[in-house]
């Protein structure tokens, strides 16, 4: 029988480290095939790869005889292949029917009525028809299992791949699901199940015995003469998870200390059974305890904030047994947290507090423990940003906090080229000539961008304040935010010809909003403890906004105060300029999502040339610069010419506008040397900029409404 599913030689890297080599497996039509392995081995890893979640780095992945590791996850899922999650991913608040509502309009378009039915008798099958009109968040756990299943069967797969489907669940539970894996199975549908051990539960299984546990028994202890602890008694055994609540001062530290033998006890045990071994952990030194497995995350982080997120965590695979396995435990960490891996070479300081929790709990892993106790973990914001970090972002489902001030780069962007295809009318030849119908939709673009975008940050600016104080405070993101008042001061000088008092305010607004950006810019760098991993080109953006002004501001008739603003930032941009290329040079490189910032660097040269032309007519030693941009946009598309592996974000905006001012610069330069090489390139660079801004327009509506 041909095989259904066929890897062969499959390969998959995070930074320099192998989570999958060489890996070749086949799946026949109507089989039930088993993926066992440990922790970090790379069980999930593979079932993305194979479901489109991550793309492969080598081999292949045939389908049906067809070639699919170029696809997306979306066309997988509408040929076959259907997956359910090892932490079930439900819309918690939609109903339990409409959860399968969903894949049933989407991947394989069937009709309300007839999905409707469709999905009644999958729930049904599974136990769960009488909770259709239930929300999801009122589910119980096995409940939650059975919905992650009925969600993939409503795909009508093919292949159906579960990645723990048994996890957490009791031995009744699970008996339950391996009934309705069998019956989907008997159906005709192939499924591969990833599994950490090779027994599982079924009627005939004996219980397996257990291979850990930890006795905490009449535990006291003091501070000199202050009793912490009075007679504590406390049971953890094996997969199970005990939660400490309480007050602060009421011992919850001490208690974690006596475990870890940082505190002794002054009466009382505690002791660790390990596959048959029982440990007395109070006459263990810490480092005793840790090498039989025990991990601790504490309070407060403890990160090393200089050093990188890869180097912390390397340094917390200090056993011998994580030493030899710290590959595929790195692996497991950038699985587990998969934000820890884009930024791998990130100072641990710069992060945000989220991001510092994860590390802190992804570097406990990296000592591949058999215990692992967390100290007073920040509740809501470490679980929300473990949450993220692990889960596929919904296409069309975007959290408040995650509108980032930065996205206001797309308001650049498209008035920008708006602007640009303007000054080109005025340079070009007619056959090529920008009329109207072109220059002036991309200016609409930016003024709705524009609107949208003060609503959603003005809500969240209401709801989350301090994760837009963080959007202000963290280096890595600050210069970002003088996106706002430059893509203000843009719209305004596209209003100018329709609505002149409207641009008039629009521009004042945007004036006076980036000198106040400037002030806050320049107090933090004179506070200091700013690193130079943490110096990036999204600086320019606030630091030498200054310079975008003057071609709207000379429009409006605000020369004077167009004077003002460039000259602050002509004065800042030679300095930033060299150490942005100091940090260059010398600095890690930048992750892959803030890679297109580099772009920002083309701004300062191109419109220092040509707004200043402007304002000091004449003045031909401006020219250098042009040549100075030209020059640095060949290097930096020589730099981006593996753009389509960067991951697509927000910041891939930041390619937009500084190709924009580029295009600028070359037609104002045409306006004043008419030869046909000066043409060419103004209309090349026009181009270029228009080519770069749709492709980041047509993604961005892709990922929101996909």
């Amino acid at each position: 029988m041909s095989a259904l599913l066929s890897i062969h030689a499959l390969s998959k890297n995070f930074g320099g480290f192998a989570a999958l080599t060489d890996v070749s497996l086949e799946v026949t039509q109507g089989e039930r095939f088993g993926l066992i392995g440990p922790n970090g081995s790379g069980k999930t890893t593979l079932i993305n790869c194979v479901s489109g979640l991550l793309r492969n780095d080598g081999g292949s992945i045939h389908f049906e005889g067809q070639e699919i590791s170029s696809l997306p996850a979306y066309r997988r899922a509408r040929k076959g292949i259907a997956r359910s999650f090892q932490v079930p991913r439900p819309f918690r608040t939609m109903s339990v029917l409409e959860n399968l509502l969903v894949p049933s309009a989407y991947v394989i378009h069937m009709k309300d009525a007839e999905g409707e039915a469709r999905a009644m008798e999958i729930l049904a099958g599974m136990g769960l028809a009488a909770k259709a009109h239930s929300a999801a968040s009122d589910l119980s756990q096995v409940e939650l299992r059975k919905l992650e299943l009925a969600r993939a069967m409503a795909a009508r797969p093919r292949l159906l791949i579960s990645d723990e489907a048994m996890a957490g669940l009791s031995g009744s539970e699970v008996d339950e699901v391996l009934a309705i894996l069998f019956k989907l199975n008997e159906s005709g549908i192939s499924s591969a199940r990833a599994r950490r051990r090779r027994s599982c539960r079924t009627p005939k299984c004996r219980r397996p015995t257990l291979a850990l546990e930890l006795a905490i028994r009449d535990v006291e202890a003091c501070y000199g003469a202050v009793r912490a602890l009075h007679g504590i008694s406390v049971s953890i055994k094996e997969k199970e998870t005990v939660a400490l609540l309480g007050t602060n001062g009421n011992g919850k530290s001490t208690l974690m200390k006596c475990v870890m033998g940082m505190v002794r006890p002054t009466r009382g045990t505690v002791s660790l059974a390990l596959d048959g071994t029982t440990y007395d952990l109070t006459r263990l030194s810490t480092e005793e305890i840790v090498n039989l497995g025990v991990a601790m995350v504490p309070e407060g982080r403890r990160l090393f904030p200089r050093l990188t997120v890869e180097e912390n965590l390397l340094l917390g695979a200090f056993r011998p047994l994580a030493r030899a396995a710290i590959g595929r435990n790195l692996a497991f960490s950038y699985e587990v947290f998969p934000v820890l891996a884009e930024r791998r070479r990130q100072l641990a300081g710069s992060m945000s507090g989220g991001q510092q929790q994860m590390l802190a709990i992804a570097r406990a892993l990296m000592s591949a423990p058999k215990l692992l106790r967390r100290d007073r973990v920040r509740g809501r914001r470490a679980r929300a940003g473990a949450k993220r970090a692990g889960e596929e972002l919904l296409p069309g489902h975007m959290n408040l906090r995650d509108v980032h001030v930065g996205m206001y780069g797309a308001v650049m962007g498209l008035a920008g080229l708006g602007l640009s295809a303007r000054l080109a009318a005025t340079v070009l030849p007619g056959y090529v000539r920008a009329p109207a119908y072109v220059t002036e939709p991309w200016v609409a673009l930016g003024a709705l961008a524009l609107f949208v975008l003060l609503i959603l940050y003005g809500a969240k600016l209401v709801r989350f304040p301090s994760a837009v104080r963080e959007d202000f405070v963290n280096p890595l993101t600050l210069g970002f935010c003088g996106a706002l008042p430059v893509g203000m001061t843009l719209v305004a000088g596209g209003l100018a010809p329709y609505w002149f008092s409207l641009a008039n305010f629009v521009w004042w607004a945007g004036a006076g909003l980036l000198l106040c950006f400037q002030v806050w810019m320049l107090y933090r760098w004179l506070s200091g403890g700013i690193a130079l991993e943490q110096v990036n080109a999204g600086w320019l953006i606030v630091m030498v906004g200054g310079i975008v002004a003057p071609g709207p501001g000379i429009a409006l008739g605000h020369a004077e105060a167009s004077h003002f603003l460039f000259g602050v930032s002509a004065a800042v941009a030679p300095l930033l300029m060299a150490l942005l290329l100091f940090r260059a040079i010398v600095g890690a490189p930048l992750a892959e999502r803030l890679r297109p910032s580099w772009f920002i660097l083309l701004v300062p040269p191109s419109l220092i040339y040509a707004n200043g032309i402007a304002l000091f007519p004449g003045f031909a030693p401006l020219e250098n610069l042009y040549f100075l941009a030209l020059v640095l946009a060949a290097a930096l598309l020589v730099y981006a010419r593996g753009l389509f592996r960067w991951p697509f974000g927000p910041s891939w905006w930041a390619f937009t506008f500084p190709l924009d001012a580029l295009a600028y610069a070359a037609s104002r330069y045409a306006l004043d040397h008419p030869e046909p090489l000066w043409r060419s390139l103004a209309a090349v660079t026009l181009v270029l900029a228009a080519v770069f801004v749709t492709i980041a327009l047509v993604r961005s509506l892709a990922a929101l409404f996909r």
